[in-house]
């Protein structure tokens, strides 16, 4: 009796711990069916997000950390509760990856020494897949904003691609912010999971849907598949004739609010909910990996959520 006690006891545990648990083992089906919907959330919106949005996401993308020159990571943005609120995303979402960032605009002076060293860049790499295994994150997003030479730009692919045989050996993902400005080598884009094409913030009306159409073609020029691509929108809007003008898209619904088709108001240009609807459509027929927002805390949360309009699309026609 005493042993069947132990056994049940046993198994118990190993159920509560998760390790052959049916919901862990058995994840509910992907509504996407592989479309990817991937979101930007910087950190210092980390406590205000609603976590439901994490059910119209196949992936978050977390905007926190940079690399230093010696090779290590700045995680000073990272703080105690922020593992947990992460993990919080998943409990909504069980098939969420979450990804970790590394740069991004004002956060990328780190890169060029650290990756035009070769001791340097690979213990930064050894740093980034243990930090990256150690605080369960499915894979790294790079965004050097922006490499300022050809040296630099090849200290980059190789960065890529030594970042992506560390990656292979534990499943996980090396995908790369871009804009069509940018320009690697074939090998580089053969290292990389996934293009977050950072199709926004041009001049004048800074995100068009022929915007889209054309930095998605530069790529293709590029022979980069279509099925690594992920179409980049803002969830903001800029300027027309001022660049530096910059809102969010909930609060130009706060004091504008526009019509769903409306993409202008009081001189300033972003995406509404027909536009980015037109640009998903568009990712899902001519067949790239996804669709890719900067940033989720900019969105609304009622009827005019352009994230769950891009979900909506996506659902419909899958």
């Amino acid at each position: 009796m005493r042993d069947l006690l132990f056994i049940g006891l046993c198994l118990f545990l190993i159920d509560c711990t998760g390790t052959v648990s049916n919901e862990e083992n058995n994840p509910p089906a992907d509504p996407l069916h592989g479309f990817v919907i991937a979101g930007y959330l910087p950190d210092y919106r980390l406590t205000t997000i609603n976590q439901q949005i994490a059910k119209y996401l196949s992936d978050l993308i977390y905007f926190t950390v940079e690399p230093t020159s010696e090779g290590e990571l700045d995680i000073s943005r990272i703080y105690n509760n922020t593992y947990y609120i992460l993990s919080q995303f998943r409990v909504v979402n069980p098939n969420l990856r979450i990804l970790l960032a590394v740069g991004g605009w004002e956060r990328s002076e780190g890169f060029a020494a650290m990756a035009s060293t070769d001791s340097i860049r690979l213990k930064f790499i050894e740093n980034l897949t243990r930090f990256c295994l150690d605080k369960h994150f499915t894979g790294a997003d790079y965004d050097w904003e922006f490499p300022a030479n050809y040296t630099q730009n090849m200290a980059y692919q190789q960065l890529i691609i030594e970042t992506k045989q560390s990656f292979a050996r534990y499943g996980l993902l090396v995908t790369a912010a871009l804009n069509s400005g940018q320009s690697l080598s074939s090998a580089a884009y053969s290292a990389l999971d996934r293009i977050h094409l950072m199709s926004y913030d041009h001049g004048g009306r800074h995100a068009t849907y022929e915007d889209a159409v054309n930095d998605v073609q530069i790529f293709l020029n590029h022979q980069v598949p279509s099925g690594k691509i992920a179409l980049g929108m803002p969830f903001y809007g800029r300027g027309i004739t001022n660049f530096d003008l910059e809102i969010g898209y909930d609060e130009i619904v706060q004091y504008y609010h526009p019509a769903p088709d409306q993409d202008e108001v009081n001189g300033i240009y972003f995406n509404g909910i027909e536009m980015v609807k037109r640009k998903t459509l568009f990712a899902l027929q001519d067949s790239l990996q996804g669709v890719m927002v900067w940033d989720l805390g900019q969105d609304t949360t009622d009827e005019t959520s352009l994230l769950k309009a891009i979900y909506q699309v996506v659902i419909g026609n899958k």
